[in-house]
């Protein structure tokens, strides 16, 4: 049997159970209760969006309604980049 990647979850939270997780083959430790919470957060602080998706480093997708005053336009029409646009107030 071969195992391409090995996930840790520790029983409590702290620095000394990752450390030795790591150190004892896992390649990566994960907090199952933690990032629940910190999705849970982003979903439901906003009636707006509707799914979430994390990427490495600071990128996410947010999947959420949108505006009517945006409706029926492209992201270049919209010119998101080169303007402070507010979608909710």
């Amino acid at each position: 049997m071969s195992v391409s990647k090995i996930c840790g979850s520790p029983e409590h939270p702290e620095i000394q159970q990752a450390k030795f997780l790591l150190r004892n083959g896992a390649d990566e430790v994960v907090y199952p209760e933690r990032q629940l919470a910190e999705w849970s957060a982003i979903r439901y602080s906003s009636n707006n969006i509707s799914n979430y998706i994390e990427l490495p480093g600071e990128n996410s997708i947010f999947e959420c309604k949108v505006p009517k005053k945006l409706g029926g336009k492209t992201v270049l029409e919209l010119d998101i980049r080169d303007t402070k646009l507010i979608l909710w107030e």
